[in-house]
């Protein structure tokens, strides 16, 4: 399975850059999902797909001087054959569940006030992510 990434970056003045990134990955279960064995507790799943994981963002950046810059980024991510653990009453056991989605935006700041002094600061606005099927 390949996991490619593509960014587009657009400087259309000095002081302000805009970013166009999509990526998409995956992760493949690991031994004790699949195999398992050594907890009573504990069944493996040996047909469980890998998750796999596809984002966007969309990055504004704006630096009118060396030492200040402000950051607006626009996010979605959605996961597909998540892997969760379910509880099965007497023993625990990974499932592929469905299809995550989250989405939202995260403000910057970074201000360097002195040499040896610097003011960073982040705010997200996200409602968290949901999912949306469950197998």
């Amino acid at each position: 399975m390949l996991s490619p990434r593509a960014v587009l970056v657009w400087t259309p003045l000095p002081e302000w850059t805009a970013k166009l990134l999509y990526g998409e990955g995956f992760r493949t279960p690991t031994v004790f999902e699949t195999r398992g064995g050594i907890l009573p507790l504990y069944q493996a799943t040996a047909s469980l797909q890998p998750e796999r994981l596809r984002t966007a963002e969309l990055a504004l950046q704006y630096q009118p001087r060396p030492r200040f810059a402000l950051g607006l980024n626009f996010f979605r991510h959605e996961t597909v054959d998540q892997i969760r653990q379910q509880d099965r009453g007497a023993y625990a056991k990974p499932e592929n569940v469905g299809r995550q989605v989250g989405e939202g935006a995260e403000l910057e700041i970074n201000w360097a006030l002195t040499r040896n002094l610097r003011w960073r600061g982040w705010c997200d606005f996200s409602p968290g992510g949901h999912l949306l099927s469950d197998r």
